[in-house]
């Protein structure tokens, strides 16, 4: 009868996949010198590492190109996975050492994934006390019901209670709209984290030409989906490497490592913004819409009572 609750606790300690991870092992399972069929099977070993290493072992077993396989797996997966398929097929193009390429690009996801971590810790003080507030009016009936005012009754049963209700529901939908419209603006712009730029100084890396290598990256975050930059930002880099004589894949790798720290620092000064301004729709629709859900029915009641 009860054999749900020991699948249902099994479920619950299952380890949370983590692509990041994943890449990182890959490159360097890569770099130690084993093949690629014998690295995806390790990867698929490890259930944190998700359905992509399984898929990729199923389809190398079957006799696909490991090439194309992992491009048909991760063209429509997650942004990370994309990102790998991406770097995949620009070393593969340009010729760049896949080793190295899957580290830097491991090196920019972690980097990245680190700053979503701390955007995430960020937000959760504002939406805790999001949830609180917006938990008040329930709160509040189901009090007026324990002190014995019948605050479902006047909200339920009357026109004025049910206009009432009507009116704290609206100003309610529309905190929680205002607070999510917030915390979205608090996020990253996708296009922000120079991943574009760690894909063009593999693309150099790998001795294509940088005209070829603007292509390459161009191509290959369109068909995969990725967000990037304006493609201006690459000619930029090409003219001051042949004016200062710089080799352009570092440049490109300051580049992106800079972006993302600006990135970040743009991102902490929304989120302290955010801080402030998430009291504005508190003030303004929660706590009114609280007064009309919880005190009006309860003054009502005491009123009434008064009178008879």
């Amino acid at each position: 009868m009860f054999d749900w609750i020991p699948k249902f606790s099994r479920r619950s300690r299952d380890p949370p996949t983590d692509p990041v991870v994943a890449i990182r092992t890959l490159a360097a399972l890569l770099q130690a010198g084993l093949s690629v069929p014998s690295l995806w099977a390790e990867l698929a070993r490890n259930p944190r590492h998700g359905a992509i290493p399984v898929a990729m072992t199923s389809a190398i077993s079957e006799g696909a190109n490991p090439h194309d396989a992992l491009q048909d797996l991760t063209a429509e997966a997650d942004s990370s996975w994309r990102a790998l398929g991406a770097c995949w097929a620009i070393a593969r193009v340009s010729g760049a050492p896949l080793g190295p390429a899957l580290e830097a690009l491991s090196e920019a996801l972690s980097d990245i994934s680190r700053t979503q971590r701390q955007i995430t810790a960020a937000l959760a003080g504002p939406r805790a006390t999001t949830r609180l507030v917006m938990v008040l009016p329930v709160i509040g009936v189901i009090g007026g019901e324990l002190g014995g005012h019948s605050s479902a009754g006047f909200l339920f049963g009357t026109g004025l209670g049910g206009a009432t209700l009507a009116l704290g529901l609206t100003m309610m939908a529309g905190a929680w709209w205002w607070l999510r419209l917030l915390a979205e603006r608090a996020k990253p712009d996708p296009s922000a984290l120079g991943l574009e730029l760690d894909f063009f100084a593999i693309a150099t890396g790998g001795g294509a030409i940088p005209e070829r290598a603007r292509d390459l990256v161009i191509s290959a975050c369109s068909e995969f989906a990725l967000d990037m930059g304006e493609p201006e930002t690459l000619d930029g880099l090409v003219t001051l490497s042949r004016r200062a004589g710089v080799p352009v894949n570092a440049l490109a790798k300051a580049s992106a490592s800079l972006r993302r720290d600006l990135g970040r620092t743009d991102s902490e000064e929304r989120m302290a913004r955010l801080g402030v301004s998430v009291v504005i729709p508190l003030g303004l629709l929660v706590l009114p819409a609280f007064v009309l859900v919880a005190v009006v029915p309860m003054a009502v009641s005491l009123w009434e009572g008064s009178l008879a």
